[in-house]
């Protein structure tokens, strides 16, 4: 009957600093009373607002790629190259007598992948990755990595941009053609396999977009992955 009364007069008054304290004592005497007066699990947010109930869940679309202890490794393997007819990108032949002569440079961006060509970097600074000379259908299999420390956000979607030019011995390089490699780290985390690296699968290989000509004259395919990798002495965090 005591805790029934006091229940009565505390939920229909103001509560002041006096009552506060009365307040106190008799949740601790009568637990139903405190029960009763206090909110609902609902509004602990509102009570608490640093408490993990009113902490805003991530993003999904920001991707956070790398976990505290371990490093991140993106890979993009460029395939295969065809060029039937031995083109360049204003529809000339490279040579006359013979195939083409191909080398491809290529650079790996995951901060601008939507930037206009040639992205924040210009093509006479982008990696070489494969050269061949005679040759207008060939497999490349060779790949580019780039490694991001823990913590490293990212957006969703990367970029291998990739330069291919006609190598002569006389002149300066001819181009050939230009390629926008796209992929999502979205899928790349769907492959991902964390204790064994070494064996992680590559996504489906895909066609990168050619920027002259017809692009069936063209093909250049990819494929990636992604990976987490132990911190060591290769990597500056």
């Amino acid at each position: 009957m005591f805790c029934f009364a006091m229940e009565l007069q505390t939920t229909t008054h103001s509560m002041s600093y006096g009552k506060l304290l009365t307040f106190l004592f008799f949740g601790v005497l009568c637990p139903q009373f405190l029960a009763k007066v206090l909110p609902a699990a609902d509004n602990a947010s509102a009570l608490l607002p640093n408490s993990p109930l009113s902490t805003p869940t991530q993003d999904m679309n920001e991707t956070a790629l790398t976990p505290s202890s371990n490093a991140t490794r993106v890979q993009v393997q460029l395939v295969r190259f065809e060029n039937p007819n031995s083109l360049m990108f204003d529809g000339r032949y490279c040579d006359v007598v013979s195939k083409c002569d191909p080398r491809i440079a290529v650079d790996l961006d995951v901060e601008s992948p939507y930037a206009i060509w040639p992205g924040p970097r210009h093509p006479e600074t982008y990696q070489i990755l494969y050269e061949i000379s005679n040759q207008d259908v060939f497999n490349i299999a060779q790949a580019v990595s780039k490694d991001f420390c823990p913590g490293k956000k990212l957006g969703n979607t990367g970029n291998l941009r990739v330069q291919i030019v006609d190598i002569d011995d006389i002149s300066s390089p001819d181009l050939i053609n230009r390629f926008e490699c796209l992929f999502e780290f979205k899928k790349l985390a769907e492959h991902a396999n964390e204790e064994h690296a070494d064996i992680t699968p590559w996504s489906r290989i895909k066609e990168c977009t050619a920027t002259f000509l017809d692009p069936s004259s063209f093909k250049l395919y990819y494929r990636y992955r992604m990976y987490k990798i132990p911190l060591n002495q290769h990597i500056v965090c």
